[in-house]
This record gives structure tokens, sequence and C-alpha cells, in this order.
């Protein structure tokens, strides 16, 4: 299988300073555990799952958690976002960027990335930007998603999720242009 390529040499690469800014700006602890998510609010981007899931794992009692969603409105809207995290009791750990140029210091700063789709993922940039960063992916088991992250959850059970948030293989893979230019001349040769 081939996947587009992460130009890690320009835009996409980890960033220490790029951690500490952004947590900074977020009021964020360096010891705190971020885990993040980037993408349009859309329900099949499984927003509302991560969100249940971070919830469960701040009222067990992992009191450093904190939730940085970097998105923008789309077919849903900020506030039902905002309502999920008021139903779920993390209001004061939960971060909504909206639309953010930065997206590269974004990804530095968390410690995992979530993809959280519930369907539309037959290439998953988002994953391979968060791993070029060096950060490592918890992902659904929709399309694409469980070929290129260890950390994989059924779509629907946030409960999984919840457990795989403090649980998870924290390697990474990153998918380099000379990767995807080999396995694209392997395909080729078929």
């Amino acid at each position: 299988m081939s996947y587009t390529a992460v130009s890690i040499q320009k835009k996409f690469k980890k960033s220490e300073f790029a951690r500490i800014k952004i947590r900074d700006e977020f009021g964020f602890a360096q010891d705190d555990h971020v885990v993040g998510i980037v993408g349009r609010f859309d329900p099949i981007k499984g927003h509302e799952n991560l969100i249940k899931a971070v919830g469960k794992v701040y009222r067990e009692g992992r009191r450093n958690i904190r939730l940085v969603i970097a998105g923008f409105d789309a077919v849903s809207q900020t506030e039902s976002i905002r309502k999920y995290i008021y139903d779920n009791g993390i209001e004061d750990i939960a971060t909504i960027t909206g639309f953010r140029e930065d997206i590269a210091d974004i990804y530095n700063s968390f410690d995992v990335c979530v993809v959280s789709s519930l369907g539309s993922e037959a290439i998953c940039r988002v994953g391979m930007e968060a791993m070029a960063c060096g950060v490592p992916l918890i992902t659904s088991d929709t399309g694409v998603l469980p070929e290129i992250s260890k950390n994989v959850y059924p779509k629907n059970d946030w409960e999984r999720l919840s457990e795989l948030l403090t649980d998870y293989d924290p390697s990474v893979t990153v998918y380099s242009l000379d990767d995807f230019a080999s396995a694209f001349h392997k395909i080729m040769r078929m």
C-alpha cells in the first residue's frame, strides 16, 4: 500500500520550542498529558466519542489530562462541540482552537493525537502530519487508519478509546517522500 507523503523537511517536524510555546499559550503545564484532535467539526469525525473518552479518564482520576480540539465549523458548529465538552464535565481542561495557521505547532503540543473518525478516511493526512511531528497516534478502525497506527479501537467504542488514552504504543511512523516514491515505484513494477 502506498500513502501520500508528508513533507517533514518543510512544515511537519518535531519541535520542542513549539511544544513549550503552545502549551504556554493554552495554560498547560509541561507535565500535563495533552490529547489532541485536528479536523473540521463534523459528526463523521467522532469528536463526541473523544470528548466522552477524555471525560471518563478525567473522572477516573487522571487530573493532568488536557484536550485540544483544533478545528472549525463545518457540518457541526463550535457550540455543539462546547455542549459535548460541558455535558462531559471537562470545560476546565478542554481548549477549542478554531482554525490555526500554525497547525504543526499545535501537533507538537500533543502527547498523543486521536483520529476518532466514524467514516471517510481513505487517506489520513492528519495522522501522517502528527506522526511527522513525533506525536503518537490513536485511531478508530475506519478506512486506512488501522494500517498507519498501532493504537486502534472499534470506531463506536469510546470506552476502549478511553483505555488507549492512558495506555498506548508511543512509537510513530514517518511517511517521507522517499518512502512514498519507493512504495509507488514498487507498485508500478507489479
